[in-house]
C-alpha cells in the first residue's frame, strides 16, 4: 500500500483498479500526435522525475513492477510519487463464446500516457541511488522515457 498523487488528491490504495465505476465502456482513440518539441517540465514534488517521450498505455502490472524496482533500490531513503492512476478499463469476452449476451468482463486497467507527461517523481538523500533506480525503472514501461532533475536534463534516452 502506498500513496498516489492524482488530481490534487492523495489516494491510498493497492494496484487493483478503481473500487467503483459507472460504465464499462471507454472510448480510447489512438490519434497521431504532433511531433512538437517537449519543453522541460516542472517537477511538482520530487527532485528527480521520469518523463514519457511517446504516447502509450501504461497498465497496472507495468506500474506496479516499476514501483517495486524503485522501492527495492531506493529503500527507505527516498519517497516515490506516482502521477498516473490506471482508471480506464479494457474489456474482453472469453474465447469460444458466442456473439451477443452483453459486454465482456474487465481484462486490464490502463492509463493513456501522453507525450511529455511526468509519469513518476522521486526525492531523497541519496541522489546516486535514485538515478540508478530510475534507469532500471525505465525498462518497465512500454514507451521511451527520460530522467530529469530539477528542470535540467541529465540522461537522454
Amino acid at each position: 500500500m502506498f500513496f498516489l498523487y492524482h488530481q490534487n488528491l492523495y489516494i491510498k490504495m493497492f494496484f487493483s483498479g478503481p473500487r467503483k465505476i459507472k460504465l464499462k465502456s471507454f472510448k480510447f482513440s489512438r490519434k497521431k500526435l504532433s511531433k512538437k518539441k517537449i519543453k522541460n517540465p516542472l517537477l511538482k514534488f520530487g527532485s528527480f522525475g521520469l518523463i514519457s517521450l511517446d504516447f502509450n498505455q501504461v497498465t497496472i502490472k507495468q506500474l506496479e513492477s516499476a514501483r517495486k524496482v524503485l522501492r527495492r533500490l531506493i529503500k527507505k531513503d527516498g519517497k516515490i510519487i506516482i502521477n498516473i492512476l490506471p482508471q480506464n478499463p479494457l474489456t474482453k469476452k472469453p474465447l469460444q463464446s458466442r456473439m451477443g449476451k452483453g459486454k465482456g468482463s474487465f481484462k486490464i486497467w490502463f492509463y493513456p500516457v501522453k507525450r511529455g507527461q511526468i509519469v513518476l517523481e522521486c526525492y531523497g538523500s541519496n541522489n546516486f541511488a535514485i538515478n540508478k533506480a530510475l534507469k532500471s525503472c525505465k525498462q518497465k514501461f512500454p514507451m521511451r522515457t527520460y530522467i530529469v532533475q530539477n528542470r535540467s536534463l541529465i540522461f537522454t534516452y
